[in-house]
């Protein structure tokens, strides 16, 4: 009995630690390190690291303003005689800060790409855009916005899929 209680303990331990490996995802890498980036040195490390908070700074700083203009463009848009040239002029607005935010975000990439080496390159280049680590479709965006979780929406997106309620206005 004693031999049985055993083994059942002990395959439940398995159990569960199979179980956390698999939840946790991903799988490690020998030489892999930040960003995904292979081998690299400490001083690389912290000369990324140093470029990194300066960098969200500014990344935080254009969220938040896009995020003011999409609320302003939003009330222009519901009231009750919404005036176009108003909403085109929040438009490009928006545009604008969207414009300045990837220009900062390709910069920030470019000063990175000259601290590494040609081998690091290559798979920095390959994962540009992309968020390390990150499983596609869990976040592309905005949470707020119909992107979120886009990766799990079957059927058009214009809200006549078979996960949408149908009213008359979109049968």
């Amino acid at each position: 009995m004693l031999k049985f209680k055993k083994a059942i303990t002990t395959g439940l331990a398995f159990c569960l630690i199979t179980t956390m490996a698999i939840a946790q995802g991903g799988s490690y890498k020998p030489g892999c390190s930040y960003m995904g980036i292979p081998d690299l040195s400490d001083e690389q490390k912290s000369k990324i690291e140093d470029l990194r908070v300066p960098h969200l700074k500014a990344m935080n700083l254009y969220k938040a303003e896009i995020n003011k203009l999409k609320a302003e463009l939003k009330v222009l848009e519901i009231a009750d005689s919404p005036d176009a040239k108003k909403i085109d002029s929040k438009i490009d607005e928006l545009s604008s800060v969207k414009n300045k935010m990837d220009k900062e975000s390709s910069k920030h990439r470019m000063a990175i790409r000259e601290i590494l080496t040609p081998e690091q390159k290559v798979i920095f280049d390959a994962h540009a855009g992309k968020r390390y680590g990150q499983k596609p479709g869990r976040f592309d965006g905005d949470k707020n916005e119909k992107n979120f979780n886009k990766g799990r929406q079957y059927g058009p997106r214009d809200g006549s899929g078979p996960n949408f309620p149908r009213t008359p206005g979109n049968q």
